[in-house]
């Protein structure tokens, strides 16, 4: 993430996004997050980039409490993101406390912090679009799944790359060139199917299994 998409978040408003919030497509990653758990199982979570936190708080939590989800972890570029979204969830959990098991660990980091395996799913929202170069956070973003990788494209790979920049908020957004994208999924030895959402906004749900299945090579 470039340093004046982060310097932005950092002083956010506290509603910025918020129109965001009732997205269908975080429901519908929810729900696929559910299914890998399957009906008696568990998975742990990473998910990057979670800014205000909005899918954690709504649609995560849920899974959290139910076992479904036995662990999360999440990673945002933005200090003042980071703290924001911990006092939300100390909030959440006086609201709807969460078993002494269930862990919510809250970190400042970027996609060169990951390592690989670390979870059994990684999920991240609009995250992408903001890279100065999309290839390599990719690629540590996919390793860092054991099973399976959930991108949720705000600005879905197209035919043509395309570069646009708020000056007023100082933040760069891209739409990334489809082939380029999958070329790298392909060089990784991934599978892959999309969801693309039929509403506005038109978020487009990736869903990637490396083929080996979180072996580490």
């Amino acid at each position: 993430m470039s340093t004046s998409t982060v310097n932005f978040w950092d002083s956010a408003p506290d509603r910025f996004l918020e129109d965001d919030r009732a997205n269908e497509a975080r429901c519908v990653a929810a729900a696929a997050i559910a299914g890998e758990a399957g009906k008696r199982g568990k998975v742990d979570l990473l998910e990057v980039g979670f800014g205000p936190g909005f899918d954690l708080l709504d649609h995560l939590w849920p899974l959290l409490k139910s076992g479904r989800i036995s662990s999360y972890v999440g990673f945002d570029g933005s200090v003042g993101m980071v703290e924001r979204l911990r006092l939300a969830v100390q909030a959440k959990a006086v609201e709807a406390p969460l078993p002494k098991t269930r862990k919510v660990d809250l970190r400042h980091g970027t996609f060169a912090d990951l390592e690989p395996d670390v979870a059994d799913v990684a999920y991240t929202k609009a995250l992408f679009e903001h890279q100065p170069e999309f290839a390599g956070p990719l690629r540590s973003f996919i390793r860092a799944a054991r099973k399976l990788a959930i991108i949720n494209w705000y600005r879905p790979p197209a035919t043509a790359e395309l570069r646009d920049y708020d000056a007023a908020i100082g933040v760069h957004s891209i739409t990334w060139r489809r082939a380029d994208v999958e070329r790298v999924l392909v060089e990784l030895g991934c599978t892959w199917t999309t969801r693309l959402m039929p509403e506005r906004p038109c978020n487009e749900l990736w869903f990637v299994r490396r083929a080996d299945h979180g072996r580490r090579g």
